[in-house]
C-alpha cells in the first residue's frame, strides 16, 4: 500500500544537512568531471576517450543527484504542512450540514484525496530517481575495484570470460525457447502453467530456482510426460549450462589470477593506498610534479634500461636538485623500482626477496671456502674465487642468514672442497642444489648457476663494497 512520509522537527533539520552534503558532493564531482572532459579533449592522447566516458557517466550522475536534491527538497521541507492542510481540509467538511448537498460533499472529500494521491506519486517518483541513482553508483563502486589489480578480480573475471558468456547465454536462451514451445504445444490446453509461452519461459525461469510445475494432473500419460519434459529440462538447461558457466568463470578467474601474480607493482591493496597517500603528501612537501606530466616525458624514454637522478632532473619538472633526491630515494626503496643489471649477456632477471636471500646464504658458503683455501696455502684457487665473485651480477648483503648458515655453509663448503680447485665442478655441484633453506624456499638451478656468470667492469666496484669484511 502506497504512503507519504513527512519530516519535521530534529528530522528535517538532519534531512537538510544531509542533503547540502549531498550538494556539495556532487558539485565536486562536476567540477572534477568537466574539467578531466576538457583535459582529456584537448590532449593529443589516443586512449582519453575511456577516460572521458567515465568522466560523462560522473557527469550524469552529478546532473541526476541535483534534480532529485531539487525535487525532494521542496517537497520534505513542506510535507508537514501539505499533509496537515489536507486533513484540516477533510475535517472541515460539513458531513451533517444540510445546506450542502451530498455531490459538493463528495467533491470535496476526493478533492483532497487526490491531493494526497498526488503527493504520493510524486515522491514514488522520487525514489524511483533515488533507486537508478544507487543503482548506478553501486556499478561505478564494482568498477572502481578495477585500479587494483587485487580488487580487480570481480571485472577482470567478467571482462575476459564475456565472450563465452555471451554466446553460452544465446545458447541458453535458444533451449528455454525451445522447452517453452515444447510444453506450451503439448500441455497448455491442459495445465494453467503451460497456458502461454510467457507463463511456461516463467515457469522455467523459476525451475533454475527449484521450483517444479504445479498440478501434475490425473492423467497418467500426461503425468509421464510432464516428468520427462522436467528430467530433460533440468537435466540440459540446468545441470549442463550450470556447469559450463562454472567452467568459464574458473577459466577466467585462473587467468585474471596469472596476470596478477606476474604483475610487478602490485602490493597488498592497504600497502598500496598507504604509499599513494605517502607519496601524495610528500609530492606537495617537496615539490615533486605531477604524475600525469612526469608520466608523459617517462613514457618517450622506453629505449632506456634504467633512468637516474641526471634524466630527472633534466626534464625541468622537480623543484629543485632536492625534490628530485627526495623522489629517487622514495621510489628506490620499491623492489620492482630497482634498476636493471646489464651483464655481459643482457639484461638479467629480476629476483624475488627470496631468490636474493638464497643468493645471500650461497656466497657466504663460497665465501668461507675461499676463507678455507686461504689458510691452506692454496691462494690461486681463492683469488679465481675472489675474482668470480666479484664479477657477478647478484645483490650482494654484509650479512648472512644465522639461523641457515651452519646448515648451507657445511653442506655447501664440504661439496665445493670435494671438487678441488675445478671451478667449473664447483657450478655443476652449486647447481645440483634444489632447496638450500629446507623446505621454506625451493631455488631453481638457474638462479643458483647465476651467481658465477660473469658481469660488466662497471658494476665490479659496487658490488665489492658490498662483500663480507674477510674479502
Amino acid at each position: 500500500m502506497d504512503h507519504y512520509g513527512i519530516v519535521e522537527g530534529a528530522d528535517l533539520h538532519s534531512y537538510i544537512v544531509t542533503q547540502a552534503i549531498v550538494i556539495i558532493v556532487a558539485v565536486i564531482l562536476l567540477v572534477v568531471a568537466v574539467k578531466t572532459i576538457i583535459k582529456n579533449v584537448c590532449s593529443q592522447k589516443g586512449n582519453h576517450w575511456l577516460s572521458t566516458s567515465d568522466m560523462l557517466l560522473d557527469l550524469g550522475i552529478g546532473l541526476l543527484v541535483l534534480v532529485f536534491v531539487a525535487r525532494t527538497l521542496p517537497e520534505k521541507m513542506s510535507s508537514a504542512q501539505s499533509v496537515t492542510s489536507i486533513l484540516e481540509n477533510l475535517r472541515g467538511i460539513q458531513w451533517s450540514s444540510s445546506s450542502l448537498s451530498l455531490e459538493t460533499k463528495f467533491a470535496l472529500f476526493f478533492q483532497n484525496v487526490e491531493q494526497l494521491k498526488t503527493l504520493i506519486q510524486r515522491e514514488n517518483y522520487n525514489n524511483i530517481l533515488c533507486n537508478v541513482i544507487v543503482v548506478i553508483n553501486l556499478l561505478r563502486v564494482v568498477q572502481f575495484t578495477s585500479l587494483h589489480p587485487r580488487l580487480a578480480m570481480l571485472t577482470g573475471t567478467v571482462l575476459n570470460a564475456l565472450d563465452d558468456l555471451w554466446h553460452t547465454a544465446i545458447l541458453t536462451g535458444l533451449l528455454m525457447l525451445s522447452f517453452a514451445g515444447l510444453g506450451n504445444w503439448r500441455f497448455g490446453d491442459r495445465l494453467e502453467q503451460f497456458e502461454t509461452l510467457e507463463s511456461t519461459l516463467l515457469l522455467e525461469w523459476e525451475m533454475l530456482f527449484g521450483v517444479l510445475p504445479a498440478d501434475w494432473g490425473v492423467d497418467k500419460q500426461l503425468e509421464r510426460e510432464l516428468q520427462l519434459w522436467t528430467v530433460l529440462y533440468l537435466m540440459i538447461v540446468f545441470l549442463l549450462i550450470l556447469n559450463f558457466l562454472l567452467a568459464i568463470i574458473v577459466e577466467a578467474y585462473m587467468k585474471v589470477r596469472e596476470s596478477v601474480e606476474e604483475h610487478q607493482t602490485e602490493e597488498e591493496f592497504f600497502t598500496d593506498v598507504f604509499h599513494v597517500l605517502g607519496s601524495t603528501c610528500r609530492r606537495i612537501l617537496f615539490g615533486w610534479p605531477e604524475p600525469d606530466r612526469l608520466a608523459e616525458v617517462v613514457e618517450i624514454w622506453r629505449a632506456k634500461i634504467s633512468v637516474g637522478y641526471i634524466d630527472l632532473l633534466g626534464t625541468g619538472l622537480f623543484q629543485s636538485p632536492g625534490a628530485c633526491v627526495s623522489f629517487i630515494k622514495f621510489y628506490s626503496s620499491f623492489d620492482f623500482m630497482q634498476p636493471t643489471v646489464v651483464g655481459k649477456y643482457g639484461k638479467g632477471p629480476r629476483h624475488t626477496a627470496e631468490e636474493r636471500a638464497l643468493k645471500d646464504i650461497l656466497f657466504g658458503c663460497i665465501v668461507e671456502v675461499a676463507q678455507r683455501r686461504e689458510t691452506q696455502g692454496r691462494i690461486t684457487e681463492a683469488e679465481k674465487l675472489k675474482l668470480k665473485l666479484l664479477r657477478t651480477d647478484a645483490n650482494l648483503s654484509t650479512h648472512v642468514v644465522k639461523e641457515y648458515q651452519s646448515r648451507t655453509s657445511s653442506a655447501l663448503g664440504s661439496d665445493l672442497e670435494a671438487s678441488g680447485s675445478d671451478l667449473e665442478a664447483a657450478e655443476n655441484e652449486v647447481s645440483s642444489f634444489q632447496d638450500l633453506r629446507g623446505d621454506s624456499v625451493v631455488a631453481p638451478p638457474s638462479v643458483l648457476t647465476e651467481v658465477f656468470a660473469d658481469s660488466s667492469a662497471d658494476i665490479v666496484l659496487a658490488v665489492s663494497k658490498r662483500l663480507p669484511r674477510p674479502l
